[in-house]
C-alpha cells in the first residue's frame, strides 16, 4: 500500500523518512531505510513528494522517524499518515539495471542504451552534482533509424538539506522495450552541471513456461 503523510511545516521541507513495523511494539524490522520527503520551492519550481510506497503491510504497526538519529535539525512534526491499500497486491522480483550517459548531439541531451529489449516499467535518473533541480522529460526509440519517441517528463533533483541528502523518486512508464533511450534537460533551469547523469531501469521478467506433450523416443 501506499502512505501519505501529513506535516507541520507550511514554509517546506525536505527529508528522508525512515518506517519500521512490528507485531508487538517491541521488535521492530526495517521496511524503509530512507524515502524521500519534499515540500519546497526552489528555483520558481514547486517540489512535492508525500508519498511512500510500501511493499508489505501485514505487520500490526508502524513506525515512522525522520533518518539518521532524532532526524535533521529543524525538520517538522509528522502530523497525520493515511494509508491507501491495494488488496492482494504482491510486488513481483523486479531487475534493475544502471547505464552510464553519452553526449548528445544538442546541448542538454543525454543518450543510454540498454543493449537489449526489456519490459522496463520504472525510470530512476541520478543527477551527478547536488543541490540541482531540472525539468527532464525522457525519450527514447528502437535504432537510429527512428526519431525519439517521448516517455515520460517530470523534475529531476538531488538537494542537501540538514545534512542529508534527498533525490527524486522513480518514474513509472508503459513497459517501454526500446533499445536507446535519451534524457533531455530543459536549459532553462541552468542544466545539470558538470559530469554525467546516471539513468537505472527496472522491470519484471517474463517467465518461459514450457510444457511436455507426447511420447519419449
Amino acid at each position: 500500500y501506499h502512505m501519505v503523510i501529513a506535516n507541520s511545516a507550511p514554509e517546506g521541507f525536505a527529508g528522508n523518512l525512515r518506517i519500521d513495523a512490528s507485531n508487538d511494539l517491541s521488535n521492530w524490522s526495517r521496511l524503509v531505510a530512507g524515502a524521500p520527503l519534499v515540500s519546497l520551492e526552489v528555483a520558481g519550481q514547486r517540489l512535492q513528494q508525500k508519498r511512500v510506497e510500501l511493499t508489505r503491510g501485514n505487520s500490526n504497526y508502524l513506525r515512522l522517524s525522520w533518518a539518521g538519529g532524532d532526524g535533521p535539525r529543524g525538520m517538522p512534526m509528522l502530523t497525520a499518515a493515511r494509508a491507501e491499500f491495494f488488496p492482494n497486491f504482491i510486488e513481483p522480483p523486479r531487475v534493475w539495471m544502471s547505464m552510464s550517459a553519452v553526449k548528445g548531439k544538442t546541448s542538454g541531451d543525454y543518450e543510454f542504451s540498454t543493449k537489449g529489449h526489456m519490459p522496463i516499467d520504472r525510470v530512476r535518473i541520478d543527477l551527478p552534482e547536488p543541490n540541482t533541480v531540472a525539468q527532464i522529460e525522457i525519450l527514447s526509440r528502437n535504432g537510429l533509424e527512428q526519431k525519439w519517441r517521448p516517455v515520460t517528463r517530470g523534475v529531476a533533483y538531488r538537494l542537501r538539506q540538514s545534512g542529508a541528502e534527498i533525490v527524486n523518486p522513480g518514474f513509472t512508464v508503459d513497459g517501454v522495450v526500446d533499445r536507446d533511450w535519451l534524457l533531455r534537460v530543459d536549459a532553462r533551469g541552468g542544466g545539470i552541471g558538470a559530469g554525467l547523469p546516471l539513468m537505472h531501469v527496472s522491470w519484471v521478467p517474463h517467465h518461459l513456461v514450457f510444457a511436455a506433450r507426447g511420447s519419449p523416443s
